[in-house]
């Protein structure tokens, strides 16, 4: 196994059983009785009668060494714990949990590789809701300090998340507004605004009518005429001032339209097709930021087709595109060697626009290649104290068994580190904490944060 490679669920969700553990009903009820002495009621026979589903758990638990056992119901995690926690508890979910926290437990951990230690978990929240699904998660800064936060919204519940774990109550922004994922500061005061979807009002004819700005309070800051493009990094810095832009797709024309603050508008182009970002980064190294697509018209089709789209500058091609599928697609651009010109991740790949070379992509053990699935892709310029990192959150599948892992690769092409979870991971965020970017896992049950030990 490759130094930093983990195949268990880990310390993932060691943090978040201990959170809820605190919360948790059914031991503070026992904890009482066994203060005062009262009696414990017997289960009914209705409680008594085992599915084949609970059999196996019970198996499962009772094949644990004397010594594990021992230790996890001395801390509060016996069976009826894990089912009280999780309603759908199968045999494999519960191995991971056990294995996760018994690890923890007995100080077992690797390196994570290049001098960096593995990770660790801690709960930020829950899915409250029946409609987990439907709650979105936006990354921005929604307070007057430098560093990021993430808002958590569903249809009955939204808040603002500090990487520390607190948290603030915010009204709920109503279906418009959390049904976006981008947050941007629309009116350049500070504090980001929420990009949202607007739909036409009852009555009218259906469909999307624009975007609306919406601030914390649900107010409407501002409003236009267009939708988002597809992308998988849909801000930057266009025009060099320091500040992301936007770009969107015109409604009224074949216009793609980069915009500052207050709706002012950079620079605009007729020549992409589709609608369609696949990277933004500055790629030529003059310090502005351009935007990676599909030109029209360009006679080429596939990869070769792609050209950088910037302020100022006519659509160029990038040197080291060879216009090979699906291998050369790229789906992330970040500067990895500080030379000041963004290096390209594709499937096979890290190509380097300032000179048209490429380095391989060391993979995991077995595989040839990387899928890193339906675009927008879970992939993400992660920004390190030593440097900046490609970030990836790939979904396999073997044997009908669902595995996702986290991938972390340097300028080299090398991958630095490897995290296997034995649960859903659906989403993958980079948070600025005011010094270097704090990974944000998104699970079936809950929201995780990279932890950082205190120097």
């Amino acid at each position: 196994m490759r130094i930093g490679e983990r195949r268990i669920a880990g310390p993932l969700l060691l943090a978040i059983l201990a959170t809820l553990l605190c919360a948790c009903p059914a031991r503070e009820e026992a904890e009482r009785q066994a203060e005062s002495g009262d009696p414990v009621a017997a289960p009914s026979p209705e409680q008594t009668a085992l599915t084949p589903a609970l059999t196996e758990l019970n198996e499962y638990w009772d094949s644990l060494p004397t010594a594990d056992r021992s230790m996890l119901e001395e801390e509060g995690r016996s069976l009826d714990y894990y089912l009280s926690q999780y309603g759908d508890l199968d045999r494999g979910l519960l191995r991971a949990l056990v294995s996760s926290f018994l690890a923890a437990r007995r100080g077992e951990s690797e390196s994570g590789g290049n001098g960096s230690p593995e990770l660790q978990w801690q709960f930020l929240d829950i899915f409250s809701g029946a409609d987990k699904d439907y709650a979105v998660l936006s990354v921005g800064n929604f307070d007057d300090d430098p560093a990021q936060e993430l808002l958590h919204s569903e249809q009955y519940r939204c808040r603002v998340l500090e990487l520390d774990g607190s948290a603030r109550e915010l009204p709920v922004l109503g279906w418009d507004a959390i049904r976006t994922s981008l947050a941007w500061d629309w009116d350049g005061d500070g504090v980001d605004e929420l990009v949202a979807t607007a739909y036409a009002a009852e009555g009218e004819a259906a469909g999307t009518v624009g975007l609306d700005f919406v601030r914390l309070d649900g107010t409407v800051a501002g409003s236009l005429n267009g939708r988002l493009l597809k992308a998988t990094q849909p801000l930057a810095d266009y025009d060099g001032d320091g500040r992301p832009d936007l770009i969107y797709d015109e409604a009224a024309s074949r216009r793609i339209v980069g915009l500052a603050s207050s709706g002012r508008e950079i620079w605009s182009t007729e020549q992409i097709m589709p609608s369609v970002a696949l990277a933004v980064a500055d790629l030529d190294g003059d310090g502005l930021d351009e935007l990676l697509a599909s030109g029209a018209g360009a006679g080429q089709s596939g990869a070769a087709s792609l050209r950088a789209f910037g302020s100022g500058q006519e659509p160029q091609p990038v040197p080291g595109l060879t216009g090979e599928l699906p291998g050369d697609m790229p789906v992330c651009a970040a500067d990895l060697d500080g030379d000041g010109i963004a290096e390209l991740l594709t499937q096979n790949s890290i190509i380097f626009p300032a000179s048209g070379k490429r380095v391989e992509l060391e993979l995991p053990d077995g595989r040839s290649r990387i899928n890193f699935g339906a675009f927008p892709c879970k992939v993400l310029p992660l920004r390190r104290s030593t440097g900046t990192l490609f970030a990836a959150l790939i979904l396999e599948s073997e044997d009908s068994h669902r595995f996702d892992a986290l991938l972390l690769w340097d300028a080299a092409g090398r991958l630095v580190y490897s995290e296997m979870f034995e649960v859903a991971a659906d989403g993958l965020y980079a948070v600025w904490d005011g010094s270097a970017d704090r990974l944000v896992l998104r699970t079936e049950k809950a929201i995780l944060v990279e932890r950082v030990e205190e120097q």
